[in-house]
């Protein structure tokens, strides 16, 4: 009988992707491939928000990514492409205020993708309402794929499956919800769809409010690609800046330090 209990486990999803009940289902060693399914997908870069539906009392976690070969991706001569995959962990309280745990990009060549099982126990037990995985990138394709989410009100070593994940000591915290307008719209889109019937949206109010949703997020995409855009553009250009000003200020900083030093021998010799 397990002696801990996993507050993910049959918890719902926010965003919209494909099988979200199947990343905290019971059973950690089910079988799953991409031709039969068995995990949740969803498109990166996207977040992946589990509503624990109350506040909760986290000691240990403990994901596993998917880890064998894709045979439904391009092959190259006769060896099917293997996914990996960088990604982020945060929580929060509140689903406004957002802890960063983990951020595999900052981590060393090595570290930055992953695949498999992954852990991480906490010194301290950790509150948190809402449990976020931030799904970076895929070099393979556009798919980010999450097999299982365990999060744990006590240390289970049976879980302490591949590597152990090094959390951040003082997390950094994110106000607001990073996810690009455009995307939440089409999650939203994707939510009214898979509630209501068939009957429902065969009706024309259905396909008038959907066509009205659709359009905005286009238009939000197009402004989200060019808030990217110009990202990318400015973002070289202010590191230098930022650069040109330490040096400014350090070399003010030595001459400030000269001068005095100057000053003080000056004063020496005319004594």
């Amino acid at each position: 009988m397990e002696d801990y209990k996993d507050f993910a486990l049959g918890k719902h999803v926010l965003e919209f992707c494909n099988h979200p009940l199947d990343m905290t289902k019971p059973g950690d060693d089910e079988p799953y491939d991409s031709i039969n399914g068995g995990y949740l997908g969803i498109h990166h870069p996207a977040n992946i928000t589990v509503d624990l539906e109350s506040q909760c009392e986290v000691k240990q976690i403990s994901i596993k990514f998917f880890d064998c070969e894709d045979s439904l991706c391009i092959q190259t001569k006769d060896t099917a492409i293997k996914h990996s995959y960088a990604f982020r962990l945060l929580c929060s309280a509140d689903g406004h205020s957002w802890s960063v745990l983990y951020d595999s990009s900052v981590q060393s060549d090595d570290k930055k993708y992953v695949k498999g099982w992954r852990y991480a126990v906490l010194e301290e037990p950790l509150k948190m309402r809402y449990f976020r995985i931030h799904a970076l990138h895929n070099p393979s394709s556009s798919g980010f794929h999450v097999v299982r989410l365990r999060l744990l009100d006590r240390v289970c070593e049976e879980l302490q499956r591949g590597e152990e994940l090094v959390l951040s000591q003082k997390h950094d915290v994110e106000v607001g919800d990073s996810t690009p307008l455009s995307t939440q719209l089409y999650n939203l889109l994707g939510r009214i769809s898979s509630r209501l019937s068939s009957e429902t949206k065969s009706k024309p109010k259905y396909s008038e409010l959907s066509n009205h949703i659709f359009e905005k997020a286009l238009e939000f995409e197009a402004i989200d690609g060019r808030i990217d855009q110009i990202r990318k553009i400015v973002t070289p250009h202010m590191e230098k800046i930022f650069e040109s000003k330490e040096r400014k200020e350090a070399l003010s900083q030595a001459l400030e330090a000269l001068v005095t030093i100057l000053l003080i021998v000056a004063a020496a010799f005319i004594r």
